[in-house]
């Protein structure tokens, strides 16, 4: 009898971690296919740049060495700014720096 049980619970890891290594394949596999955007509406009357900082692994700092960059035009209208990351990252932290003025009052 407990031949028979040892032999199904190894069964039962083996089968599962099969599993679990192909759902992981599908993940990543989308992952190198699709770009995302970050899409950020705004008002702001300064000409300025807007920064994006990321990482691509889970619980680490953000160090700036992963960094985008867009100019803003100054305007009384809102506007959108699309930052997209390269294709296959997925960000997994983000840090936005909205302007390098100092003396701006708001956005």
């Amino acid at each position: 009898m407990k031949k028979i049980l040892s032999v199904l619970v190894l069964s039962l890891i083996f089968f599962s971690c099969g599993q679990k290594e192909k759902k992981e394949d599908v993940v990543s596999e989308k992952e190198n296919t699709e770009t995302i955007d970050l899409v950020i509406e705004y008002k702001y009357d300064r000409a300025d740049v807007f920064k994006v900082y990321y990482n691509k692994i889970s619980n680490t700092p953000i160090d700036g060495s992963l960094m985008m960059t867009q100019n803003v035009q100054p305007s009384n209208d809102f506007q959108t700014t699309t930052f997209s990351f390269p294709l296959g990252v997925c960000p997994k932290g983000i840090r936005l720096d909205v302007g390098i003025q100092q003396d701006a009052e708001y956005i």
